[in-house]
């Protein structure tokens, strides 16, 4: 239960405001996403514990049996429970594509620098810097063969916009971002892919495929162009054929 409770509240704060009470001893990293196809996406983020909450996190959560030393028996339990199945089913969804949600298919935890190596042993009570980093993989159950689609996020919009973990979105080869809501800076060029914002309320990325109508309008005057020649072709013809 004690692990499942600070699984919760560490995967909250991946993506929610920080407290400004809390003295910045824990960093989150950008949340980025990143869509191999339309319809794929991987979520990579790491969060950064210092001080008293690395302390915490040892004492807590590292030192199983509570002698005051962490082992590396004790670190790779942890990892296997972060990335087991019920640790998959206490990750909330924040996340739809087109207004279908997402069940993660897969969760990766890497606990790095817990000490002087990436398993090395140490006393519980150290207050180190360490990182936890995720990997996260989604599949939406949506066509991947539309000309747009919608990516849409979460927040509590209580809280302070400074707070917000910054967002990185990339979409696939192909596809461009062609419109973002709920960040300080939304400007986009043409053919932008990755975009990376601030948030100040719940999020939206519309991208759409770069030879779309949707998403082309320089298209409209090459087809015009083409059916004018194309009259101009059927014209000829008809007159040599008179004559």
């Amino acid at each position: 239960m004690k692990r499942a409770y600070f699984l919760a509240i560490l995967l909250l704060f991946g993506v929610f405001p920080l407290n400004p009470s809390s003295g910045d001893v824990y960093i989150p990293g950008t949340m980025d996403f990143s869509f191999s196809t339309p319809i794929n996406l991987m979520l990579k983020t790491t969060n950064t514990f210092t001080d008293d909450d690395a302390k915490e996190f040892r004492t807590e959560q590292l030192d199983d049996d509570g002698d005051g030393t962490v082992t590396t028996d004790e670190l790779n339990a942890q990892e296997r429970y972060m990335t087991s199945n019920y640790a998959l089913s206490t990750l909330p969804v924040y996340y739809s594509l087109n207004d279908v949600f997402p069940e993660p298919e897969h969760v990766l935890v890497d606990i790095n620098d817990v000490f002087y190596g990436h398993h090395d042993e140490g006393p519980a009570n150290s207050t180190k810097q360490f990182d936890i980093s995720w990997v996260l993989t989604y599949t939406f159950d949506v066509s991947p063969d539309l000309d747009e689609y919608t990516f849409t996020t979460w927040y509590d919009v209580e809280g302070d916009p400074d707070g917000f973990v910054p967002f990185k979105v990339t979409v696939p080869e192909g596809y461009k971002i062609t419109k973002v809501d709920g960040v300080k800076n939304s400007d986009l060029s043409g053919s932008d892919r990755t975009i990376t914002v601030q948030p100040i309320d719940n999020i939206v990325v519309v991208f759409e495929k770069e030879n779309s109508l949707l998403s082309s309008t320089s298209l409209i005057p090459a087809l015009i162009s083409i059916g004018i020649i194309a009259i101009f072709l059927l014209a000829i013809t008809k007159l040599q054929h008179r004559q």
